[in-house]
């Protein structure tokens, strides 16, 4: 239930990351405002044709009395389609400045919401004086439906984009069929009439002349056809806003929606390839022979960990091998038991190895130099364990071993790539990032190997010595009556199984006093009952933890180092 659960959540998590640039659509950055240029005369020829396509002519005459400018943008608003479903997406584009053809880039903002042309060259400034820009470009979907049925017309012919104030405007729109009823023609942003429209009254040219344009003021016509509206062209099913995270083309949703299915299944399939049913866990009262706390742990969990590393010293020194002394910032650990080295098993050992024979070795909090040592004996100490449980053939490596949490981590961060970087849309994401959900389950530890048959019996036997430390005696008793050593003997274990309060309140309800101290902890005398057991637990743990993160940070801090005017055709430009 628990995997489900965590792939779930994994889906929900990669669900939102997916659509998050719906929410930020039509975001835009804030300019500075300043406009050097003025545009003294803008000049629009339309020819709309009866399936509601377009030819658009734009003539520009820049006025420019700096030397910082390179050119112009033309900018338009994807949203602003006169039909339901619609997008602005000009095509077959053609520029051209002072006669000669200019270069130009697409670039997009407002989180996809707004198409923009960047023309000029990024190494070429414009010369003072008037510069003269001609578009040209094809758009589609450009007649909507009337209330009774006709086509209609209703566009921006002057978008309320423009950052330039323009000094005159001349439009012209020929039309597929005659007019039917006025014609409307609107001078400003959200603003009725303004300026007059002639040609009208059935004919099927329009044309408008206005006078001086403030910055982003939009010259809007609107007027019925003597046509039937046109079957749309490229109109979506889905609104502007999930266009980021959608795209604007059906069939490819479709190939992304089966690839995202590929691979999740993929990842299903290899998380239960990955997965070990637990074997039933019957009551043990003791450890299995010649085996550590931290090899028993690794069996059971497949994990190592500091608090291993901590149970083995106290495992070595319940058999006499070391002795651990408390001071008052640290601990001193001396290794004077060389006859009862023989019989630790070998994880252990290599713990111990941290003292010198014969010698003792002292950390403190935030020691520094302490901590190297630590650090470079825990390393070894986990490569030991792992060791241990490949050699002796109790576990040994399946599946896609640790590439499998590698493929994992490189899927999510491939599924935010596609989402936010890639120029495609969001939703590519689901395909790297429906194996990694699904594949959660490859990132917990021992997910790349497999116990073997010696394995999973050990495992058994283990669990159950587990169950039998940390299960409250109200559930399950402990005999303590013929030897209450098997207490401070088992700590070590309890440590390791992170269990140690349990097992003390075990002996406490069990029989009626505080747990013993160990033989080998002096500086205990007196101490309440059960103290030294936390004390080990927490206080040796953390003395070593905070040594480790003093040399850790010595080591990172040496290697750091504008909108429509009401009608489609919204957009605009200005100078850069």
């Amino acid at each position: 239930m628990t995997r489900i659960v965590a792939s779930l959540l994994g889906l929900l998590l990669l669900a939102g990351v997916v659509a998050a640039p719906a929410l930020v659509y039509g975001a835009e950055d804030g300019g500075d405002g300043y406009e050097p240029t003025s545009i003294s005369s803008y000049d629009v020829a339309m020819s709309v044709r009866a399936d509601g396509t377009a030819s658009v002519l734009e003539t520009i005459v820049l006025q420019v009395s700096t030397s910082d400018r390179r050119g112009i943008f033309r900018f338009f608003d994807r949203a602003d389609s006169p039909v339901d479903g619609g997008r602005i997406r000009p095509r077959d584009v053609e520029v051209t400045r002072d006669g000669d053809e200019e270069p130009w880039v697409t670039e997009s903002s407002g989180a996809g919401r707004y198409l923009v042309w960047r023309i000029g060259d990024e190494d070429v400034f414009l010369s003072p004086g008037a510069h003269t820009y001609r578009l040209t470009y094809e758009l589609a979907d450009v007649l909507a439906e009337g209330p009774d049925g006709r086509a209609r017309l209703s566009w921006d012919v002057v978008p309320g984009g423009w950052a330039q104030a323009i000094q005159r405007v001349r439009v012209r729109v020929d039309l597929p069929a005659g007019t039917v009823g006025p014609v409307a023609c609107d001078q400003g942003q959200g603003l009725t009439g303004g300026c007059t429209a002639t040609g009208g009254e059935g004919g099927d040219t329009l044309s408008v002349v206005t006078g001086p344009l403030a910055p982003r003021t939009p010259v809007t016509l609107t007027t019925d056809l003597d046509l039937p509206a046109p079957a749309l062209q490229e109109a979506l099913p889905w609104a502007p806003r999930w266009d980021p995270v959608l795209g604007t083309r059906p069939w490819l949703l479709v190939l992304v929606a089966l690839a995202a299915l590929a691979a999740l299944a993929v990842g299903v399939l290899l998380a239960q390839r990955a997965r070990e049913l637990r074997p039933g866990l019957p009551l043990v009262y003791a450890p299995p022979d010649g085996l550590g706390p931290a090899q028993a742990y690794f069996v059971a969990h497949e994990q190592v960990g500091r608090q291993r590393f901590v149970a083995s010293l106290l495992h070595a020194a319940e058999r006499g091998v070391v002795r651990l002394v408390p001071h008052e910032d640290g601990w001193t650990v001396f290794r004077d038991g060389a006859e009862a080295e023989a019989t630790l098993d070998p994880v252990t050992a290599q713990a111990v190895s941290v003292v010198p024979r014969g010698g003792s070795f002292t950390f403190r909090k935030k020691d520094v130099s302490a901590g190297r040592t630590l650090k470079s004996h825990l390393d070894a100490f986990e490569d030991a364990v792992r060791d241990w449980g490949r050699d002796s053939g109790h576990v040994v490596a399946a599946g896609l071993g640790g590439l499998g949490g590698i493929l994992v981590i490189a899927a999510g961060a491939g599924a935010v790539a596609a989402a936010w970087l890639a120029p495609g849309p969001a939703v590519l994401g689901l395909v790297p990032g429906g194996f990694a959900a699904a594949a959660l389950p490859l990132l917990r530890p021992g997910s790349g190997t497999r116990r073997t048959s010696s394995g999973r019996a050990l495992w058994s036997a283990v669990g159950g010595f587990e169950r039998v430390l940390s299960t409250p005696s109200s559930k399950q008793r402990f005999d303590f009556s013929g030897r209450r050593d098997l207490y401070t003997a088992y700590v070590p274990w309890a440590v390791a199984f992170d269990c140690a309060e349990e097992w003390s309140q075990k002996y406490r309800v069990e029989v009626g006093e505080d747990p013993p101290a160990p033989s080998w902890a002096g500086w205990y005398a007196g101490s309440a009952g059960s103290a030294w057991t936390d004390r080990i637990a927490h206080d040796l743990d953390a003395s070593i933890g905070s040594a480790i993160s003093a040399y850790d940070a010595t080591q990172s801090s040496s290697s750091g180092g504008g909108g429509g005017g009401g009608g489609g055709g919204g957009g605009g430009g200005g100078s850069w």
